[in-house]
């Protein structure tokens, strides 16, 4: 997220260097400044964690669907069932959410960070202009779609393992 927030930055505002900058009169509030950038970087990463969410529902709508239409629970009580005595399992559907979450929200900023990158090119850079701006295409899609792929390949494979945890705690209860 700071990458393609600080090339905004730099593409939108002229910048001349650091020498600039009056750096020695925050010295003394360097603890400070670090505290409000850190609460100010984390609470921009919510927002854009949401953001990517709610850019993923429809395709994770789709995916549950079409794993779940066997079943006439929905997939949250069906995690909730198989999960409520099972700490274990519990942990590791947690453990696979947030690699999720992580793959869905890297697949956003990288997309973001070859826009702004792309924008920051046409705008600042002077030379190699079209070099910079094929690397940036190639590798920025690229990763984007390396990371949307991880995002598929996780989100199913976490519905599997709740499919298949429910398949078996049901067989067991018939067992029995």
């Amino acid at each position: 997220m700071a990458v393609w927030l600080t090339l905004l930055i730099l593409a939108v505002f002229e910048f001349d260097g650091f020498k600039s900058l009056p750096l020695t009169t925050l010295k003394d509030w360097q603890t400070l400044v670090m505290i409000v950038l850190f609460a100010f970087t984390y609470s921009f990463g919510i927002v854009i964690d949401r953001l990517a969410d709610s850019l993923f529902v429809p395709w994770d709508t789709r995916i549950k669907n079409k794993q779940f239409a066997r079943f006439k629970l929905p997939f949250v009580i069906m995690r909730a069932e198989v999960s409520k005595d099972n700490e274990g399992l519990r942990e590791i559907f947690e453990y696979s959410r947030s690699r999720i979450r992580l793959a869905r929200a890297s697949a956003l900023n990288f997309g973001l960070i070859t826009i702004v990158g792309l924008l920051f090119t046409t705008i600042r850079v002077q030379t190699h202009k079209s070099t910079i701006f094929i690397f940036a295409i190639v590798f920025g899609v690229l990763f984007t779609y390396i990371t949307i792929c991880s995002w598929y390949t996780l989100t199913v494979a976490y519905c599997n393992m709740v499919s298949g945890s429910y398949d078996l705690q049901r067989k067991e209860s018939n067992k029995a």
